[in-house]
């Protein structure tokens, strides 16, 4: 990159140092962190919290085996599983997903209400 591309609200040390980053940078630390991060672990520090899973049985790009095996984990997990969806779920689906996320939230809403 070279000065001539630089944004003008963006300093000249910041711009230079972009610059040591590619493309092949970014996608190797971004693999790592996937990689090396232990979702199970994560999630079992808040296994017994309420939760949604909403998962296209389409995508490619985050297998559902892996989304399931993530809410076994959970004790109070609600696993939706949309059969024409891909990873882009709220593009293939909008009202389902709007509808699920509704439904969920609904007990929320009403003890709001009452309050």
């Amino acid at each position: 990159m070279t000065e001539w591309f630089r944004p003008e609200n963006v300093p000249k040390d910041v711009f230079r140092d972009a610059a040591k980053h590619t493309w092949v940078s970014y996608y190797r630390t971004l693999d790592e962190i996937i990689l090396n991060t232990n979702l199970t672990q994560l999630a079992s520090q808040i296994k017994d919290k309420k939760i949604l899973f909403i998962h296209g049985e389409k995508d490619t790009a985050a297998p559902i085996e892996n989304a399931e095996k993530l809410a076994s984990v959970f004790t109070n997990a609600n696993f939706e599983r949309l059969p024409d969806a891909d990873h882009q779920i709220f593009l293939a689906a909008p009202e389902k997903v709007w509808s699920l996320v509704s439904e969920y939230f609904r007990p929320y809403q009403l003890q709001k209400v009452k309050e």
